[in-house]
């Protein structure tokens, strides 16, 4: 009886045994149960499937082409190139026969067969002078024409002392910009003496009504060149009143017989 107890409990034994060999108990049932970084996936911890970022057409070096998986790109459509719908889209960094220098890759067509390119004028680099000359504004090897402040070559106009191009601003002998101080002819700044009409430096001749240097014609108080119209004492043009002998104007003092001014004699 207690073998055949023994032999029923090592049958149990080996069933539940080849049970667990054939049907393991899962690894994990939630993600807590794996490692840092895995997931609990059907039982199993695993690492989870990482999925490529997407590329844009910019990084790809393929402008309007949509990337799709990692480091592929699909070629660019017409509409996206530019180009009319129904013309093939060259393949980035296939070339043709009607694709020349620079352009080979990019699809840009080259220029018909028989179609001369006209060379581009030659640059003017000016007069070839000497070694340490240099053309001036009118293209001569060391000459000394020069602008003016106007742009004008060989021009006259110059900067004031006020600061503007052309200007007639000077500074006087007192050292002002635009001041009104003179020499005299006796070298004094800001001086009086002036030079006659005889070329004297302050002298005194002075040209009178009938344009004579030095000449005594007057100008009466009528305005009269040369003319008779006096003022008498009273301050009257052509008036009559006048001193008596004692100097008094209109007065009645009167020489007498002897000479003596209102004397009795």
């Amino acid at each position: 009886m207690r073998f055949l107890f023994g032999l029923i409990v090592s049958l149990q034994l080996f069933q539940t045994g080849c049970s667990f060999l054939l049907n393991p108990p899962p690894e994990c049932q939630v993600d807590a149960d794996c490692a840092v970084g895995s997931v609990c996936t059907n039982g199993s911890c695993e690492a989870p499937e990482i999925e490529p970022e997407p590329v844009s057409a910019e990084d790809a070096g393929q402008p309007g082409a949509t990337v799709t998986d990692a480091g592929t790109a699909e070629p660019p459509t017409a509409a996206d190139a530019g180009t009319p719908e129904g013309e093939p889209i060259l393949d980035a960094g296939s070339t043709n026969e009607n694709q020349v220098g620079d352009d080979a890759g990019q699809g840009a067509p080259a220029a018909d067969a028989g179609t001369s390119l006209e060379p581009a004028p030659a640059f003017d680099a000016g007069p070839s002078c000497a070694e340490g000359q240099v053309p001036d504004c009118t293209g001569e090897c060391g000459g000394d024409a020069v602008e003016d402040c106007l742009g004008v070559c060989n021009g006259t106009a110059e900067v004031d002392c006020a600061g503007t191009c052309g200007g007639a601003a000077e500074i006087d002998c007192a050292g002002t910009c635009g001041g009104q101080a003179t020499v005299d002819c006796l070298g004094v700044c800001g001086g009086f003496a002036v030079t006659d009409c005889a070329g004297a430096c302050n002298g005194g001749a002075v040209v009178d009504c009938t344009g004579i240097c030095g000449g005594d014609a007057r100008i009466d108080c009528l305005g009269v060149c040369q003319g008779a119209a006096v003022v008498d004492c009273a301050g009257t043009c052509e008036g009559s009143a006048t001193s008596d002998c004692a100097g008094i104007c209109n007065g009645d003092a009167v020489t007498d017989c002897a000479g003596t001014c209102n004397g009795t004699a």
